[in-house]
């Protein structure tokens, strides 16, 4: 008898699973930054619950989604205290020394970059997407090969409706983005993602100095 009960249990679980990996996330990014003063929000939607994460306040907050009413279930304040690093203080040489930084890296792991972008390519649904960008370095050997890679990363999207526009400038410092994202992925894809990058040493130490980036900051 325990054992049927266990079979029936385990049997729940797999269909509930199932269920929750086979459906798309929904997800909607929207992001302002001019020069490190930057707003916006990442919104997920999965089923009942939703997720919302403010880029400026620092909060993710799960809410439920009931008919057409949103019931907050936690907030989780991220914002760091006041003796901590902040965007504000950090300098146009901190940002090039740290693009100088991730440059090298980028080149080695260029072709592990565009294999986990042909997955993504499989993977994203976007509805009508854009980023506009304008990226000046001080350095203009920097800038140019800096975007080289945002171009090339970028291209393979193009066709799935994420219209990407990137704008060199020369002789002066400049980052300033307008984003505005809507795609669904699935799950499943998501879980071949994750095993792509930690199991590739390239792209973890990328993600790993970015990491540390966004700890200094």
């Amino acid at each position: 008898m325990i054992l049927e009960i266990l079979m029936v249990i385990l049997f729940i679980l797999i269909v509930l699973l199932f269920m929750i990996i086979i459906k798309p996330l929904n997800i909607h990014v929207l992001f302002n930054n001019n020069n490190l003063d930057y707003n916006g929000e990442i919104t997920i939607n999965h089923y009942l619950i939703n997720v919302e994460y403010n880029f400026k306040n620092k909060t993710i907050i799960i809410n439920l989604i009931y008919k057409s009413h949103k019931i907050k279930i936690k907030t989780f304040n991220l914002e760091k205290s006041d003796e901590e690093t902040s965007l504000e203080n950090t300098s146009k040489e901190d940002i090039t020394n740290k693009l100088k930084e991730l440059y090298p890296l980028l080149k080695k792991a260029f072709p592990d970059i565009m294999e986990l972008i042909k997955l993504l390519t499989k993977t994203c649904k976007f509805n009508t997407s854009k980023i506009n960008a304008n990226l000046g370095l001080n350095n203009n050997n920097l800038t140019i090969k800096t975007c080289n890679i945002i171009w090339a990363i970028s291209a393979p999207f193009y066709p799935l409706g994420l219209q990407v526009l990137l704008t060199p400038e020369i002789n002066k410092f400049l980052i300033k983005t307008d984003i505005d994202i809507s795609l669904r992925i699935i799950l499943t894809n998501v879980i071949r993602i994750l095993i792509k990058i930690f199991t590739n040493k390239n792209l973890r130490n990328i993600i790993k100095i970015l990491r540390n980036w966004f700890y200094d900051w």
